[in-house]
Parts: structure tokens; sequence; C-alpha cells
């Protein structure tokens, strides 16, 4: 019998090589609707909240759904309805005495990670955990028409490529592929695919195209029909 569960155990091993435990990113802390985790090869399993995710994998959510994603790092992503965010990267080694908690705070530091999104639909909320705190040109985000850099922040990420985001005003039907972002604490810096760079500092928002950016007064409509509340508080 023992011969038989170690042999069963190996079989599961090696048929989900993607879940090894090294692997894993984080967990889903919260859940509303209906998310989903798909791997590199394609295979998708439905996520539920205290569901593991791992590197590599894309997370994706349907309409009215969201879902809140809690890394070993101690850093969030918020997700929002009808959005696909891929954890590209995701690396995190803990110095020696084990990870930092909420009750022992800075209790260990980000000895060697990396962290990188892409980001394919839709738009999520990330606060940086110690990777980017430790670390900052360890994390990352990609996004169809711009890189961004983070400088310790609490910002959102829109794709405004399928048309949710009409509402930015002039030159959003001339450059339907577009970014929004808004930062609500810390900064970012964004370089778009022609090179140009700008930093965006707390309480401003701003649409990011290949051709320009755009200051933007006041809160999006999109984040009043799709609201982003802090990632820390969703649970």
């Amino acid at each position: 019998m023992k011969t038989w569960i170690t042999g069963a155990v190996l079989a599961l091993a090696t048929a989900f090589p993607a879940l090894a435990q090294d692997d894993m990113a984080g967990k889903a802390v919260l859940v509303v609707g209906q998310a989903y985790a798909t791997d590199g090869n394609g295979a998708q399993r439905v996520l539920r909240r205290g569901g593991v995710v791992f590197a590599g994998e894309t997370i994706s959510t349907q309409r009215h759904s969201y879902v809140n994603i809690e890394y070993t790092d101690e850093g969030r992503t918020l997700i929002g309805p009808n959005s696909q965010l891929q954890i590209a990267e995701y690396t995190f080694k803990p110095t020696q005495g084990g990870p930092r908690t909420r009750s022992q705070p800075g209790r260990a530091a980000a000895d060697q990670g990396r962290t990188v999104f892409s980001l394919i639909k839709g738009g999520f909320r990330a606060v940086t955990g110690l990777i980017g705190k430790a670390r900052r040109d360890s994390y990352s985000i990609r996004t169809s028409v711009a890189t961004i850099g983070i400088r310790g922040t609490d910002a959102v990420y829109v794709d405004c490529s399928d048309g949710r985001c009409g509402d930015l005003g002039p030159g959003s039907a001339d450059d339907p592929v577009s970014l929004l972002i808004g930062v609500y604490s810390g900064g970012i810096t964004a370089i778009n695919q022609n090179g140009q760079t700008r930093d965006v500092d707390p309480g401003q928002f701003v649409q990011v195209t290949d051709k320009f950016f755009k200051s933007l007064q006041g809160t999006p409509g999109i984040l009043l029909t799709m609201p982003m509340a802090d990632p820390n508080t969703c649970e």
C-alpha cells in the first residue's frame, strides 16, 4: 500500500510540473464572480478564494468579477472585470529569518526577487510588496503601449483597447489603443513605444499612447463604472 501511494504521488507530480511549489507566486484572498487561472500550456482551472497561483499563469475574470491576489512578498493585485493579467515572471527569496509578517513588520526584505506583470486586457490595481521596495528595478509592468517602472507604489492600470475608456475625451477615438494609469501613492515611470517617458505622481491620472501622454482632470469615468478598491482592504 505504501509503495502504491508513493507511486501515485510521483505520478501526480510528473503530470502537473507547472504546479511545483517553487513556482508558487501567491494566493487569491478574494474572488467575486468567476475567475480562472491558465498556465503556459493552456490548461485552465477555476480560481477560488484561497486558491494558489503560480509564476507564468494568466489570471482571467469574467463580467462583474474581481479577484485579489496576495503574493508571497506581500504585494497585491486587484484584477477588475473582463480582465486578463499574466504573472509573466515572479521569483521571491526572503532573507534569512523567513518572510515578514504583518505582526512583525520589517523582519525580512526581498534578498533576491523579480516581478513582471503583463496586462493583456482590462485593468488592475497593484500595491508593491517587498520586491518593489527592496529593488525597484526588479518590478515592472508590460502593456500594449508602454512599459511601467515603479517608485514604490499603489497604482491602477487600465487597457483601453476594447473601448472601455471612451470617456477620456479628445484623442480617444483617434488612439483607441491606449492605457490609463493613475497613482494613489508612491510613483511610476511610463515609457511608451516611441521611447517617450513620463513620471506620474500621487493624485495624477494619465492617458498613454504610442504618440503622447495626456494628463486627465479628476477621476476618469471608467474608474467609477469599474471601481478599483485598495487591494490591501479587499478580502
